[in-house]
Order: structure tokens, then C-alpha cells, then sequence
């Protein structure tokens, strides 16, 4: 696993439970912890309890038993613009009311840093152009926000969460509704926001290969449990993914010819499909 920049996770949860109705949990014994510099993706069939778990971990669910810690404070600790600063989320998609312009879209990541009414300062301005740079949608900064296509403005979203200014970044589904080369920009985009400058990023996936991607940590949940938790690549075996999906998967091996590397691969087998 890449090395972390602190001793502390950045995120810790321990026996996590969350019931909507009393007696039928749909969280059950929850525990991760991820570190800066670190991305934990999160598996599982439809229904198993990972939007929950992102409600819960973003604070949505506060009767939830058990333990959440972010940079070391209780979540239940946490007041709303004290979580704006320390949690940033990515949803699958956001379709904004107005046509907005991208920057202003970005722009309002920084309202956690301002006082009630106060309008951005070009100090605010340029850590949201910074943030479009980084994800390489500068040249759209005026663009209406509702005339981008559906990866752009994932990277528009991505960019307000980097412009946040968080240690921790949760992602829900954020490729759930691209094309392939859109789900590799917002993967790599990921990656590098994890690996380059030190974000924890936690992801909610159901395309089990994005987590062969790059290095990564695992969480495969069934009936509101991490089933399997740990680095992907053994995490991610044959027997685990066919369990959680309830059909039979195939983790394939190749080895590229020309640098040695090896790839691996997600296939359901023919007569699963």
C-alpha cells in the first residue's frame, strides 16, 4: 500500500452499526480506517448497504452505534460547517437548477470559509481556478455548467470538492452514468487526488476492475458487512467477487510483454451472464 504522510488515519469507523427500522440493522459491524495518500473503494450487489454507509459517514445518519472519527473527532462531535471543512462529497451526478457558469459551480466550495452573506475573495477565486487546472476543465471555467456532457461535469464536481479544501473526499458512484474513457478521466482524477496530493478518497464503485487501477485498499460488503476488507488485488479474488454478486466471476492475470507489469480483470463467466 502507498505510504501514508501521517501516522493518523484520516477516517476511522469501528463496529458501526445503523438500523432504519429497530431489530433489522442495515449497517452491521462496520470497521475501516483510511490515511491520507490513500484511495478505499467499496463493492457490493444493489441493496447491500453502501449508500447508508456513505449517508452515514457524511453525517446524515447520526443515530448510528459505534464509532466514526475524522482526523481523530467523533463525527457526532462535528457541527455542519465544521464537516463542510473536513468532508467533501462527490455525487453520481448533479444537475444544477440554473446555468450556472463552471467556476461559480466551483466557487461555491468555498462557502465554508466565509462569513454569513460574504461573497468570495480573489483569494477564494483562485483556489477554484486552481481546482478546475488541476482537473483539467480550466478552459471551461465560463462555460455554463448545464451545456457540459455528463464526464465534464463530474470533473466540474470533483474540482469543488478539491476546492473545498478537505483531507477526505467520498465519492458516490461518480462514474455510475459515463462512457468508458469519461470513467478513466474520473478515476485517474481520483487517483491522482489520493497519490499526488495526499487526499483520502473513498469510493463507491460497481465496476470492480477501477479498483485493479491503481493501488488501493478494498471493502466488498453483503447484508450491511464487509464481507472482505484489505488491499484490492487480495481483496478482489475470484471467489469473493462471485460471492458478494451472487454470480460466478473470474479474476483474470496478464502480464504486458514489453514492461513486465501485470494487469488484472474482472469477467463474468458465460454462463452467469
Amino acid at each position: 500500500m502507498n505510504v501514508s504522510l501521517f501516522d493518523e488515519p484520516v477516517a476511522k469507523a469501528e463496529h458501526v452499526a445503523f438500523s432504519y427500522v429497530p431489530d433489522r440493522p442495515v449497517l452491521k459491524d462496520i470497521n475501516f480506517e483510511i490515511h491520507a495518500g490513500e484511495i478505499l473503494m467499496i463493492l457490493g450487489a444493489n441493496g447491500c448497504g453502501k449508500s447508508t454507509l456513505m449517508r452515514t459517514l457524511v453525517g446524515d445518519r447520526k443515530n448510528f452505534t459505534g464509532s466514526i472519527e475524522i482526523k481523530g473527532k467523533s463525527l457526532h462531535e462535528y457541527t455542519d460547517l465544521e464537516m463542510a471543512r473536513n468532508l467533501a462529497m462527490v455525487f453520481q451526478d448533479h444537475n444544477a437548477p440554473f446555468p450556472f457558469s463552471a467556476i461559480d459551480v466551483v466557487k461555491m466550495a468555498r462557502a465554508p470559509y466565509l462569513p454569513v452573506f460574504g461573497r468570495p475573495t480573489k483569494h477564494d477565486i483562485r483556489i477554484a481556478e486552481e481546482a478546475l487546472e488541476v482537473v483539467g476543465m480550466d478552459d471551461y471555467a465560463e462555460e455554463p455548467y448545464t451545456n457540459l456532457s455528463g464526464g465534464q461535469r463530474q470533473m466540474v464536481l470533483i474540482a469543488r470538492a478539491l476546492a473545498q479544501q478537505t483531507d477526505l473526499i467520498l465519492m458516490d458512484e461518480p462514474t455510475s452514468s459515463l462512457d468508458y474513457r469519461n470513467s478513466a478521466i474520473v478515476i485517474n482524477t481520483a487517483a491522482r487526488l489520493a497519490l499526488e496530493q495526499g487526499k483520502a478518497v473513498i469510493m463507491i464503485t460497481h465496476a470492480p476492475d477501477q479498483a485493479f487501477y491503481y493501488e488501493s485498499k478494498a471493502a466488498l460488503m453483503k447484508d450491511g458487512r464487509f464481507f472482505a476488507y484489505g488491499p484490492s488485488e487480495e481483496v478482489l479474488t475470484s471467489e469473493n467477487l462471485s460471492d458478494i454478486y451472487n454470480m460466478r466471476i473470474k479474476v483474470l492475470e496478464a502480464i504486458d510483454a514489453e514492461t513486465q507489469q501485470k494487469y488484472l480483470a474482472c469477467r463474468p463467466l458465460p454462463e452467469s451472464a
